[in-house]
């Protein structure tokens, strides 16, 4: 854009009065600035209308006033939504009336399947936006429509190939572990103790194989959304006592005792996945604690009828440092012990599930005196 300066030198260069070279160099910046503003909007609108997201706005009376290039594709192609298994047009939409009602823009983002008019299926995730006047009254609103046909194909396969991956992988694994367990056994002759030894360090390793198997077919289920929480009514004690007797072998080669503490209460939850993620926070605790060493495990509902577990250890801590990496995916402590079988999923994979359960899960540390790590649940019936 031409600056004031260059425009004054120009004007200065014409036979004017001073008050008419005045009067010319101010509509001269005028007419810069409004051009320079106008290029600016055009750039913008091109954007607008070239979004791959669909933009559609709607006034008060939920008629469409405005869309960008695929927003008008999607409104000329597409009539009829499916969500939550009731048919919906795109201006009765639940995320959109929500916007209406509550004149902020809507938290949820719906996953709906639409077919063009040739019968072609698409998926979409679809947000909405409130539109207010200049003078911040309500006007209408926008939706904000992602295809994610293409995204949700691709996962599909991925999850295809990872869940064929780690059946083959799997498979090997337990004929491995039953085969070492005939041996230790006896069950193919006399076995000896030093013998036995190295039989038990193999059943080990190879238990740590299929852990971490099932735990990266697990993280991949949760991260393209294909789990299925299989909710059912459970005792906590039952939860408790069956991670408990899984994790004897490890708290009686510590010497470690665990503490529980608990109130006797049923709530609803997926009691396999619940029982991975107390699994999983007590092996890190026996993990991070001294041999000698003891673990608090507490369970109460609070009056709220939300469900808090929390696993205290008696470790050495976590550094300040660390604390916000702790749910990450694959990410291991740069203090851990080098010889340590984790993979850094545990954690990552017990957020997962609680997130997945309506819930939160957080950590307290203070290094050198231990870790508590707390989930809370939400009454769920």
């Amino acid at each position: 854009m031409t600056e004031p300066q260059e425009i004054k030198e120009f004007v200065e260069k014409k036979d004017f009065d001073p008050q008419t070279k005045n009067a010319i160099s101010s509509c001269l910046v005028e007419l810069c600035q409004q051009c320079g503003t106008k290029k600016r909007l055009a750039k913008l609108g091109s954007l607008f209308e070239n979004l791959t997201d669909g933009i559609i706005a709607f006034d008060l009376d939920l008629n469409v006033i405005d869309t960008n290039n695929f927003g008008e594709y999607i409104h000329k192609h597409f009539k009829t939504f499916y969500h939550d298994g009731k048919n919906y047009r795109l201006n009765n939409l639940p995320v959109l009336h929500e916007v209406f009602n509550n004149k902020t823009s809507s938290s949820k983002v719906i996953e709906v399947v639409g077919f063009d008019n040739h019968g072609n299926k698409h998926i979409f995730n679809i947000n909405s936006s409130p539109v207010f006047s200049e003078t911040n009254v309500l006007i209408g609103a926008c939706l904000i429509i992602s295809d994610i046909t293409e995204i949700q194909k691709q996962a599909r396969q991925l999850e295809d190939i990872v869940s064929a991956l780690t059946h083959d992988l799997k498979t090997p694994l337990i004929a491995q572990e039953t085969s070492i367990k005939h041996m230790i056994g006896g069950y193919f002759g006399t076995v000896n103790e030093q013998q036995k030894q190295i039989l038990s360090l193999l059943s080990q390793s190879n238990l740590d194989a299929l852990r971490l198997v099932k735990n990266l077919l697990a993280v991949f289920k949760y991260e393209t959304k294909s789990y299925k929480l299989l909710l059912e009514g459970v005792e906590i004690s039952f939860l408790i006592e069956k991670a408990r007797h899984a994790l004897k072998p490890l708290f009686d080669e510590k010497n470690i005792s665990l503490r529980i503490s608990q109130t006797n209460f049923q709530f609803v939850c997926d009691p396999f996945e619940l029982e991975r993620v107390i699994i999983n926070l007590l092996s890190n605790a026996i993990k991070f604690t001294p041999g000698g060493g003891h673990i608090e495990l507490k369970a109460i509902k609070n009056e709220d009828g939300n469900v808090i577990i929390s696993v205290q250890d008696t470790g050495r801590g976590i550094a300040m440092d660390e604390m916000p990496n702790l749910f990450e995916r694959f990410w291991l402590s740069h203090k851990s012990n080098g010889s340590s079988n984790s993979t850094g999923l545990g954690l990552y994979l017990s957020r997962q599930i609680i997130e997945a359960h309506g819930g939160k899960i957080w950590a307290e540390s203070e290094f050198g005196k231990g870790t508590k790590v707390t989930f809370e649940i939400p009454e769920l019936v």
